[in-house]
């Protein structure tokens, strides 16, 4: 059956070989995903069984030739196609060889696992997918997961993660399963995948965070303390000092907790409040890496920093990614828009990169939340787009329609009535959020000079132009060599970092969405950051995480897929995953490894000496996996097809000054992706 299916579509092979020429940000060398179950994978010498079922096995053919038998009637030889870094290399052969000396057998035949680092996995594999000469297990990228799957290419896992021999995927972050579980009958993923299935399981993963450099900091007098927001009150009182401990933070910084001495404490005059940066009542300026800075905040604290390290200097902030601000206040560039219109088959995606429909976000002090348009929302959390289109405040007029022609097609499409609903907002319940083009604008001002305008308001020129690093892949060569400061970037550059940076590092939250009321009480300073703000309104963290997946060949035969599932366990049970995180480039897709605290194998790791390994701040990581997902380019089936519109002139014009931002959003390359998205809602979602 599998080998008449791959026939039919032997005539795409050569098309989607062709189509992956992308390279993605986030690399198979940044990270991955992760699940696992909560034990090793078997005791030794024992017997695998393979599975018979449909979705699981696949018929052995005379005209297939057996690629993963190696010769050998003792042995069942799969191949595994892994990242070629040093350090992911030193640790995948240490436990390929672990594995095999397991002696693990399938149908009598002792499976050995055949280890092959390469630089790229995705050029590696695209050559090879769908054909015969493809490796049994290998790596699978965000943006190609859905691609493969709807081609038939990678086997359907399901019959193994729900079997004997399974997974409890219940345990992984919850941004895994919405990668990974996936439906070929309505093309989503997730809670959305319509008798979803699994056809990857995750080796890791790694979220998003700022790197920041304190010597930088304290040399521009910017202090770091380090205070969890329920710790706030102790800390006003005395009880705790700087790095939240109950002892001397210069104690503890140079004998219990730090190799690296931190400067002398300083007294702080006034109380401090919830938020990131802040200047205190003497004008002596404090960073708290516990709690995400505003906007406003990291553009501040970046200023100063020019300024102080002048010519040569690129930037003391950087991102490379869009969706830290428009994630925050909830837009995004594409929507999902249900419909009960026939056309469209319950729903169509709808370009959003530059709506300027305001977002909607439930009150802090409203307890008992609110339904907005049938759902029900708790405090803190973004009214969905759906939601907030046909029941509140889709205004008429919205210079969004400067750019959509056929803008009065998609109000009838998702039942828009043209009449603003005040009610819910005048009640306090709803407060009002940034418009996906106001956060959109925000991030390009970054990068932009202060006397070029950007939707009417001149850029802010605080963030390095990506040309100015010699592309954005020089990132993490920019922060080692001390010429930016804040850096957005993941997990994987941990490892990197520890052995080469020869300053005082840590980690903090990305910047999210504030605004304040009382700015600038006690204090004279003029950037209006002072104490004793309150928050009045806010988003939501917001980033993305990397993630890989573990995936098998759908060519494989039925005993070579019970055995790559085996070796796929290993690597995502408890040994695999601790070995990954003691080496600092992975989080353990397992939530209670990650989360230990005893034995230190993802937080309150220690060098040979005893000394905590950077980042102290690792806690920031944890909670980046509980809610960050895959960026934009995993989005839709075709990868980074639909984007080629408009994000590469972005990236490479916009932000590098080349092209204004108007000329962007005016541009035949920026409107022309409506119509890919109309092509890919014309099929109805079917591919």
């Amino acid at each position: 059956m599998e080998e008449l299916v791959f026939m039919k579509r032997k005539s795409k092979i050569l098309s989607l070989i062709l189509s992956l020429v992308f390279v993605f940000a986030i690399g198979f060398t940044a990270c991955g995903g992760g699940n696992g179950d909560t034990s090793n994978s078997g005791e030794s010498q024992s017997s695998i069984t393979s599975s018979s079922s449909s979705t699981a096995g696949a018929s052995s053919s005379s005209s297939k030739k057996s690629y993963a038998t190696g010769g050998s009637s003792k042995k069942l030889n799969i191949t595994f196609y892994g990242d070629g870094s040093d350090t992911e290399t030193k640790v995948f052969k240490n436990l390929v060889e672990d594995y095999n000396k397991l002696g693990k057998k399938v149908n009598g035949k002792t499976v050995n696992v055949e280890y092959r680092a390469v630089d790229s996995v995705s050029s590696a594999i695209s050559t090879t997918i769908g054909t015969e000469d493809c490796p049994t297990v290998f790596y699978v990228g965000d943006g190609q997961y859905k691609e493969y799957v709807e081609s038939g290419f990678l086997a359907d896992l399901t019959d193994f993660v729900e079997g004997e021999n399974g997974i409890d995927y219940t345990q992984m972050w919850d941004s895994i399963y919405d990668r990974y579980y996936y439906s070929t009958e309505n093309h989503r993923s997730g809670k959305d995948a319509k008798n979803g299935r699994w056809y990857g399981m995750p080796k890791d993963i790694g979220p998003t965070v700022m790197f920041y450099n304190e010597d930088q900091l304290n040399a521009a007098g910017i202090r770091v303390i380090s205070v969890a927001k329920e710790d706030l009150d102790r800390f006003n009182n005395g009880e705790i000092f700087y790095r939240g401990f109950e002892e001397n933070g210069l104690e503890c910084s140079k004998n219990a907790v730090y190799k690296i001495n931190w400067s002398d404490p300083v007294a702080i005059k006034g109380t401090v409040g919830d938020y990131g940066y802040f200047v205190d009542g003497n004008g002596n300026k404090f960073i708290n890496n516990k709690i995400a800075m505003s906007w406003e905040e990291i553009r501040e604290v970046a200023r100063i920093l020019n300024a102080k390290n002048g010519t040569g200097y690129l930037g003391g902030y950087f991102t490379e990614w869009w969706f830290n601000y428009g994630w925050s206040v909830g837009g995004n560039c594409i929507q999902y828009v249900e419909t009960t219109d026939p056309t469209y088959s319950g729903g169509f995606y709808d370009f959003t990169l530059v709506d300027d429909t305001k977002n909607f976000i439930v009150a802090d002090d409203c307890t008992d939340g609110i339904t907005v348009n049938g759902t029900h929302y708790n405090a803190g959390e973004i009214i969905s787009y759906n939601d907030k289109l046909t029941n509140e405040l889709n205004l008429a007029g919205s210079s969004y329609n400067q750019v959509r022609s056929d803008r009065a097609v998609y109000d009838s499409a998702i039942g828009y009535n043209g009449e603003a609903n005040n009610t819910v907002i005048a009640s306090g319940k709803l407060k009002v959020l940034p418009s996906q083009r106001e956060a959109f604008t925000e991030f390009v001002r970054l990068s932009t000079d202060a006397d070029v305008s950007v939707d009417g308001v001149n850029g802010y020129a605080v963030s390095a132009k990506p040309t100015a690093m010699g592309g954005d892949g020089a990132k993490s060569g920019s922060f080692l060599g001390q010429k930016i400061n804040f850096l957005v970037d993941g997990r994987w550059n941990v490892t990197s970092f520890r052995n080469t940076a020869t300053f005082a590092w840590d980690v903090a939250p990305l910047p999210i969405y504030k605004a304040y009321n009382n700015t600038g009480v006690n204090t004279g300073d003029p950037s209006g950051f002072g104490m004793n703000r309150t928050v009045i309104n806010h988003g939501v963290t917001a980033g993305h995480s990397g993630s890989v997946a573990l995936a098998v060949s759908a060519m494989a035969s039925s005993n070579e897929k019970a055995a790559a599932w085996d070796f796929i366990k290993y690597i995502a049970g408890e040994e695999g995953q601790i070995r990954q995180s003691k080496q600092g480039f992975a989080i353990p897709s397992q939530k209670h490894i990650a989360m230990d605290t005893e034995h230190g194998y993802f937080l309150n790791q220690k060098d040979v000496e005893g000394y905590m390994l950077p980042p102290y701040n690792a806690e920031i990581f944890i909670e980046a996996a509980m809610h960050e997902g895959e960026g934009d380019w995993s989005y839709l089936k075709t990868g980074s097809a639909w984007i080629d519109k408009w994000a590469q002139y972005l990236n490479n014009q916009v932000r590098n000054g080349v092209k204004s931002f108007n000329e962007f959003i005016n541009s035949a390359d920026f409107t022309d992706t409506f119509n890919v998205i109309k092509e890919y809602t014309k099929a109805k979602l079917e591919f």
